[in-house]
């Protein structure tokens, strides 16, 4: 039986096939980094030919309908206001105290025994047990307890393997009146909000 008392028949659920996790945690990096990457994959065609992939505009739309409407937008925009919406969700998810998502982390200055440890690979704050089988749990805290194990150093990413120096953007480049933006040159809007997800 799994947490919720479903059956399990076969390695399946019959009443769905989520699996329950103890912790759910939200992964964040830096804003300008992921709008970058978004934009290698979803602006056709360059930053400034305006064309946002179709694909893109209708899962944006989906998930935002009445938030944005991101086929107003030029493509920097269109990806920069999916983040901004995407990551307040999320952080609201968090605050919202219903244990839909129990904590973050932002992986440029995150270690793996970090990770680990707000997952509850260790000891959850309420004792309960982890969704770590029972030996693994205590491999992995006494390997992390150790100062000197390489899960206790920030993993380093050493490649980009989409964004191989295709875009690099500035503050500057989310403001109105760049790349093909629609809004009035030298609006701040999105660049605020982006902002503020730091």
């Amino acid at each position: 039986r799994n947490n919720n008392n479903n059956e399990i028949t076969k390695g399946k659920l019959n009443n769905g096939c989520e699996t329950n996790f103890v912790r759910t945690l939200h992964q964040v990096r830096n804003p300008l980094r992921t709008i970058e990457s978004l934009a290698v994959k979803f602006c056709v065609d360059g930053l400034d030919n305006n064309t946002v992939s179709e694909s893109f505009l209708s899962y944006a739309g989906a998930l935002f309908p009445t938030q944005h409407n991101f086929t107003d937008d030029s493509c920097i925009e269109a990806v920069g206001y999916f983040l901004y919406y995407y990551q307040n969700t999320m952080i609201e998810a968090r605050s919202n105290n219903n244990n839909i998502i129990h904590n973050f982390y932002r992986i440029e200055d995150s270690t793996p025994c970090q990770i680990a440890e707000l997952a509850g690979f260790y000891t959850t704050t309420d004792n309960k047990v982890t969704a770590l089988y029972g030996p693994n749990q205590e491999r992995i805290s006494k390997l992390c307890s150790n100062a000197d194990f390489e899960g206790n150093r920030v993993m380093e990413q050493k490649e980009n393997k989409v964004n191989k120096d295709q875009v690099q953007l500035d503050w500057e480049d989310l403001r109105g009146g760049q790349h093909g933006s629609r809004q009035d040159s030298g609006s701040r809007d999105l660049e605020k909000k982006v902002q503020a997800l730091f």
